[in-house]
């Protein structure tokens, strides 16, 4: 019988979050940081909440979701290249963007853009200017993907709407 308060939407996707981040931490590190992020929104949450029982519990289940993804969805995870159009379209007057964003993330954190993240710059490049806002929203996107996917919760993104009208 749980002791707590039934994990809600919010905490299974801070968990995802965090495993995807650290996929090497145990549980107990998992929740300590599950716990750090949530009294960062709200102070007021009750202490050592959500219990180290329910976080392996979830966690379980996400990994069990990770291992299970389906060979399209992995494939969203790989580098992104002109020669990935072939399977991944992007529109093409979103190229331009795209190439920026792929150069910008090659040049500040020496990485390729994702698939994904090609795909979300792609949806999102006619509502920001800003190439480095691109990137970083195109990289919230694609993790808030991930995550709803891997912690089995609609992808709601509305904390991250009200930054394309910025």
């Amino acid at each position: 019988m749980p002791i707590g308060p039934k994990i809600t939407d919010d905490v299974k996707r801070i968990i995802a979050e965090v495993y995807l981040q650290h996929k090497d931490w145990v549980a107990k590190q998992v929740m300590a940081e599950v716990h750090t992020r949530l009294r960062k929104d709200n102070p007021h949450v009750k202490p050592n909440w959500p219990g180290l029982s329910a976080t392996q519990i979830e966690l379980k289940k996400i990994r069990k979701r990770a291992d299970e993804k389906s060979p399209e969805s992995k494939g969203l995870d790989r580098p992104w290249s002109i020669g990935t159009l072939t399977e991944y379209d992007i529109p093409p007057e979103a190229l331009p963007k795209v190439l920026e964003v792929q150069k910008q993330s090659q040049a500040r954190l020496g990485v390729s853009l994702t698939i994904r993240q090609a795909r979300w710059v792609g949806r999102l490049h006619a509502y920001t200017t800003g190439i480095e806002k691109l990137r970083l929203l195109s990289f919230q996107y694609s993790m808030r993907e991930k995550v709803s996917e891997i912690a089995g919760v609609a992808n709601d993104t509305t904390d991250i709407d009200g930054y394309l009208n910025n």
